[in-house]
């Protein structure tokens, strides 16, 4: 791999993480830009308040960002660019599913 494609991975990879990142922050998720942009590990978003546990979506969605990373660091740019709207698309078109699920009796 040449410097000019390892720069060109790692632009890729930042921005697939911007715009993952950019969907959590706009809808107020614990992972927001930075924390997707930069791929912490997303076991640090999991939190337990007794029986109930938060963070698990986010934590998900780091993790997800991790694996488009390596796939933009492989070069495979289109893949890519495929995964990281298909987590939006999760993201945000069935949110609203999950909440009906979550909150019918």
């Amino acid at each position: 791999m040449t410097t000019s494609d390892f720069i060109l991975c790692l632009i890729m990879v930042l921005f697939e993480g911007l715009i993952i990142g950019f969907e959590r922050q706009l809808r107020h998720k614990t992972s927001c830009l930075k924390t997707n942009m930069l791929v912490a590990t997303g076991a640090g978003v999991i939190f337990r308040e007794g029986a109930n546990v938060h963070g698990l979506g986010s934590a998900a969605t780091i993790w997800c960002s991790a694996a488009i990373g390596s796939l933009a660091a492989s070069g495979y740019y289109v893949e890519t660019l495929i995964c990281t709207l298909l987590i939006i698309i999760i993201n945000t078109i069935l949110e609203p599913i999950d909440k009906w699920l979550i909150n019918r009796k």
